[in-house]
């Protein structure tokens, strides 16, 4: 890691080094902070909610990792071991540029080699890269030294964002506490004077209903879903308020058309009914099982996709 400036006690040199292997320790693990911090969806389909844990660990790992990359270098100095010193260096090199173009593929993504050929044709596809292979190995030998200075001053500008994710993982490790997705809300079952009625509503999701009743090929054979349709209430000419299922549970729970869903946060789903300018929160909805409960019945849900516990656990 050559440098460009020293102070009398080689303290400054110390700290710059620390700094430059924390933030490259934190820029290989920008995927894992990227799915804890920012989950897609805002974590609507986490099955499970990141758990104190999961920060725990990962902050425990870029520590640990830049340990790694620090007691080398810092040992091969204070020993004047130079050639030690150039493997270190060069092992930066080689780990910070794979980092940093992980980055590139996270947040910018990528262009496949079929698909490059495609575009520019195989004889070019090649030509560049023999071109740039010679461009590298050239770099390489000629300005090795210049090019693992510039290396470092960036990963030294990047510095910050070490700070930033850390900040962050210790805030939710300090805020969070271990809990499960799937966390069961046990109804508060009424005694009834009457023998309890029992309705089991099951929707498949994605089937075909023509491939498996309308249209089946008399060599196939279904007799588990024959006899169900034929102990269930059967509606031929029912259609799906929704092409999607994000759309069409809502709808179906709710009784009201939903033109939009937009998931807010890992237990709320901001819905948007037909006809309706503002979206509203799911969760307070009335909704198939809240007036089953309303009226002295108990109720149970079970299902995928949707956080249906999250969601619906007020019932």
């Amino acid at each position: 890691m050559a440098v460009s400036f020293r102070d009398t006690d080689g303290r400054l040199p110390l700290i710059r080094d620390m700094i430059t292997a924390l933030s490259l320790s934190n820029l290989c693990f920008i995927g894992a902070w990227r799915s804890v911090l920012y989950p897609q969806f805002n974590g609507y389909h986490l099955t499970e909610l990141t758990a104190w844990g999961n920060f725990a660990a990962l902050i425990f790992d870029v520590l640990l990792l830049a340990t790694l990359f620090w007691a080398p270098y810092a040992l091969a100095r204070y020993r004047h071991k130079e050639r030690l010193l150039a493997v270190v260096r060069w092992v930066f090199l080689f780990v910070a540029v794979a980092a940093l173009n992980y980055i590139r593929r996270e947040f910018y993504g990528r262009m496949p080699a079929p698909a490059l050929i495609a575009v520019i044709g195989k004889p070019a596809f090649i030509t560049l890269l023999v071109v740039a292979f010679f461009l590298i190995v050239f770099a390489l030998v000629r300005r090795s030294r210049q090019i693992i200075s510039i290396t470092h001053a960036v990963i030294l500008i990047l510095s910050p964002f070490g700070l930033v994710t850390l900040s962050q993982a210790a805030w939710s490790l300090v805020k969070s506490h271990p809990v499960n997705a799937a966390t069961k809300n046990e109804s508060n079952g009424r005694d009834n004077a009457r023998p309890a009625t029992r309705v089991l509503w099951i929707i498949f999701d994605e089937m075909d209903y023509r491939a498996a009743f309308a249209v089946r090929l008399s060599s196939v054979e279904l007799p588990e879903l024959d006899r169900l349709c034929g102990e269930s209430i059967v509606a031929t000419n029912a259609y799906s308020p929704a092409k999607w299922t994000m759309l069409s549970i809502p709808a179906l729970v709710t009784g009201r058309l939903v033109s939009e869903a937009r998931p807010s946060s890992y237990n709320e789903l901001m819905i948007t009914f037909d006809g309706a300018s503002e979206p509203v929160s799911r969760s307070t909805q009335p909704n198939v099982f809240s007036r089953t409960r309303a009226i002295g019945g108990s109720v149970a849900v079970v299902g995928w996709y949707h956080p249906y516990c999250r969601v619906l656990g007020a019932i």
